[in-house]
């Protein structure tokens, strides 16, 4: 089914990190949870690369990682470690 690899999100919140030409947003999925989702423009390729940065219960949870993903500095590795969130 479609909606199992491509869940449908809600954003929230967005937090702009223009620094790094990025933006960290709180998605709630359909099946009630909350995702953290970074995007990152590619300057080499010149994409929009998204990440999960992280898969949470409670909205509270998603918004704390919200404000601790938008200090992180490097999408790539935590969105690695995610990967398949």
């Amino acid at each position: 089914d479609y909606t199992d690899v491509f869940p449908t999100l809600t954003a929230l919140e967005v937090r702009v990190i223009s620094e790094k030409s990025s933006i960290v947003v709180m998605c709630e999925r359909a099946d009630s949870n909350f995702l953290i989702v970074g995007i990152e423009f590619d300057e080499r390729s010149k994409h929009f690369i998204h990440f999960g940065l992280g898969l949470f219960s409670s909205k509270e949870e998603a918004r704390e990682a919200l404000f601790a993903k938008s200090e992180s500095t490097n999408f790539w590795s935590e969105g690695y470690a995610n990967f398949g969130i």
